[in-house]
């Protein structure tokens, strides 16, 4: 199966991120949108994702953390906009201080995230808009992309082996 595949549109300042999964759709789908499938493969090892808060609806959002090895915790939320069931959702996703509050320092994307089944397979498309190729750059300085690969990894394994 192939690997996360990534492509940088600095014209627009996009990343669009293709990754197909040897699974269902909906346990995809659960994966990316249920808390506690989430945490255990959003953040890259050693690194671990926690859940503070989530309503998963139009208009809700996810309050979460990546937690590190030393103690490290940085916090963040997706505001979410649309979402259609099993096809695709919708948002804003900020780097946040300790309560939670949008950090405007930091750089921000509003992204739509889409999912097709092909031949038993799940693509996942998430196409992130950061709005200048300075906030796009910065977070592949700051190692997203090496970051979601191994997050995905985790995700991939974890279908494998039918733990979700």
């Amino acid at each position: 199966m192939s690997k996360t595949v990534f492509i940088e549109d600095l014209e627009n300042a996009t990343l669009t991120i293709t990754r197909s999964f040897r699974a269902p759709l909906t346990k995809v789908w659960d994966a990316f949108t249920q808390p506690e499938i989430l945490d255990q493969w959003w953040a890259p090892k050693p690194w671990k994702a926690k859940t503070h808060e989530m309503k998963f609806e139009n208009g809700g959002y996810w309050k979460y953390s990546m937690n590190g090895p030393e103690g490290e915790r940085h916090a963040c939320r997706m505001n979410y906009g649309e979402i259609v069931l099993h096809e695709k959702y919708t948002g804003a996703d900020y780097f946040c201080d300790d309560h939670f509050e949008i950090k405007d320092d930091m750089p921000s994307s509003n992204n739509v995230v889409t999912f097709m089944e092909i031949d038993g397979h799940c693509e996942v498309v998430m196409v992130s808009d950061f709005g200048t190729v300075e906030a796009l750059q910065q977070v592949i300085k700051m190692g997203m992309k090496e970051g979601l690969t191994m997050a995905q990894d985790q995700l991939e394994a974890l279908l494998e082996e039918g733990r979700i």
